[in-house]
């Protein structure tokens, strides 16, 4: 974009704060002054808009701004821009600093979903606890906080115009900030390999004295055996072929293994007590020659809030399979895998309610019964999955009438899988055909809680 004269640079000023909002004429005044030391920048300008947006009508504190925009002026438009930035960054509160900094913990490239990294942030116990607001309406305003500051930017919406997918402008240079302000407070250790061009992210490597996140993008083996003490309180890992006995950190809470090639399930990751969050690939070697269990002792992860089994192959036949255990974890708040990777068992009148179970996704529409949904009655996104022989199972009177013990549910999708191996389809289903899915429920015709409805073939 071209610089902006200083009555556009007005313009955009005043249509980000002004507009919204009515303020005394001495307020205008300061904006203007504003608006001409943004020297003509849109990004500058919609910054400090968004940070004045959010400070309110406080004289001293745009007084404040204005004099501090006029210390990072700079004749390199670069320099400008990253220490505007700066100055948004600065005026954050501390909790909404470490749900910034914690982008860069992921990979230039990578797509963030918002789900997870909300998730993340209640896990690394970020945010504050309100008590008119449950959690996740405190993540989703912390989110929204940051994109309203132009400090993180949308990627994606889904169809019902809600945000999926985030990222970091990389032009606009808010990248190399997080970057920056991450190395100095030693907020993560990135072990990023040699061959990494971006100077920032160089900056990043290996730190004695960060212990806290560690983010593997390469393979490095030296800093990851220096890293290999009990201070390490996440792990990502982002590249395909390290090998997981490399991470035996006892004191982890946080493991993301979505990208790694796994031929077993490591058996250390049962001796993390303390683990809240784990991501894990549902897909192994395909010549491997049957799936592979994970073992009913994963029960013993008593703290555990988040258990994600990834589709890392879609072409993949076997998968790890989850046992019926991992529903008697009292703290579980999210289980998503991409299909039916789990032995059922019908639950029974002493089986554990889930109160904290928030969202479940790849669920078979086999096992959407009553017995199932009462042990859920906080859930509020039912994912449902599986193959046609799987709805065809549910008789035509009865189909998915059960979904009406789910009084809290907001978001509700259907997914039919297309499988071409009938052995597979025989090893998931393992029940007969009784009937096809015709039509919905009465229920979804006239729904009070639901806000987002769909089906994806």
């Amino acid at each position: 974009m071209r610089l902006m004269n200083f009555d556009k640079s007005w313009s955009l000023l005043y249509k980000k704060v002004f507009a919204k909002d009515n303020f005394p004429p001495e307020f205008e005044q300061l904006g203007k002054l504003i608006a001409l030391k943004c020297r003509g920048l849109p990004l500058a300008i919609v910054v400090i808009a968004g940070l004045l947006s959010k400070i309110g009508k406080t004289l001293n504190e745009w007084k404040s701004i204005a004099e501090n925009v006029s210390s990072v002026v700079s004749v390199d438009l670069d320099v400008h821009c990253i220490r505007v930035l700066a100055l948004s960054y600065h005026h954050l509160p501390h909790h909404l600093k470490a749900c910034f900094l914690y982008f860069a913990i992921f990979p230039e490239d990578k797509l963030i979903f918002v789900n997870e990294v909300m998730e993340l942030w209640v896990v690394e116990g970020f945010l504050k606890i309100e008590e008119t607001k449950n959690i996740e309406e405190v993540a989703e305003e912390c989110l929204k906080d940051l994109i309203d500051r132009s400090l993180i930017f949308i990627h994606h919406l889904s169809f019902d115009g809600n945000i999926q997918c985030c990222g970091m402008h990389d032009v606009t240079q808010t990248r190399e900030l997080c970057l920056r302000e991450a190395r100095n407070l030693k907020f993560v250790n990135v072990i990023n390999g040699k061959n990494d061009q971006n100077p920032c992210a160089q900056s990043m490597h290996f730190s004695s004295k960060s212990r806290g996140r560690i983010s593997i993008k390469d393979v490095n083996t030296e800093d990851i055996a220096r890293c290999h003490c009990n201070e390490a309180r996440s792990i990502f890992v982002f590249y395909r072929y390290l090998k997981p006995d490399l991470l035996r950190f006892k004191l982890v809470r946080v493991l993301d293994l979505a990208s790694l090639t796994c031929l077993t399930f490591p058996s250390w990751i049962l001796d993390l007590i303390h683990l809240k969050y784990l991501t894990f690939p549902s897909w192994i070697q395909a010549w491997i020659p049957s799936s592979v269990d994970i073992p009913p002792s994963i029960s013993s992860l008593r703290y555990l809030q988040t258990f994600i089994l990834k589709l890392g192959n879609p072409e993949a036949s076997h998968h790890f399979i989850l046992p019926s255990e991992i529903l008697t974890r009292p703290q579980l708040r999210h289980l998503c895998f991409d299909w039916n990777y789990i032995y059922y068992v019908e639950p029974t009148e002493k089986s554990l309610v889930l109160k904290n179970l928030r969202c479940l996704s790849g669920w078979n529409p086999f096992y959407c019964t009553s017995s199932v949904f009462r042990l859920m009655p906080n859930l509020k996104k039912l994912h449902i999955c599986g193959v046609h022989q799987d709805y065809r199972c549910r008789s035509n009177d009865t189909v998915f009438q059960d979904l009406c013990y789910l009084d809290q549910l907001q978001e509700l999708k259907f997914q039919i899988k297309t499988v071409y191996k009938k052995e597979e389809i025989a090893h998931r289903v393992g029940h007969p055909s009784r009937g096809i899915l015709k039509r919905f429920p009465p229920l979804l015709l006239s729904p009070s809680s639901i806000r987002c409805f769909s089906t994806k073939p």
